[in-house]
């Protein structure tokens, strides 16, 4: 084998029937870019990922809430409607202070 100086050290040809054979050290430093390329890549992926999954989640909690929310105001509304109704209907026969449970 001889080794060319005239460009990169690290390649080594083959001299004779073999063909040419470059060595794998002269790609190590464009492996390791790639390498962190694809790394960032990835992770920019991941972190839009998990900000879609997360706004998602955010906005469906928001839509429980005011839906539990109203539904909540209006089950209050009902429980001191009705409690009002019973009131009013005991009045027709109790005096009011009998009706709230006064005691005179």
């Amino acid at each position: 084998m001889k080794r060319i100086e005239s460009g990169n050290e690290n390649r080594v040809f083959k001299t004779g029937n073999g063909g040419g054979h470059v060595s794998h050290e002269a790609d190590l430093p464009e492996l390791g870019v790639r390498i962190l390329g694809d790394f960032a890549r990835i992770v920019t992926a991941e972190a839009r990922l998990v900000e879609s999954t997360v706004v998602g989640v955010a906005q469906a909690l928001v839509e429980r809430l005011y839906l539990i929310s109203i539904v909540t105001v209006l089950a209050v509304v009902g429980v001191v409607t009705v409690i009002g109704a019973v009131m009013a209907l005991l009045h027709t026969w109790l005096p009011w202070w009998q009706v709230f449970g006064v005691k005179i």
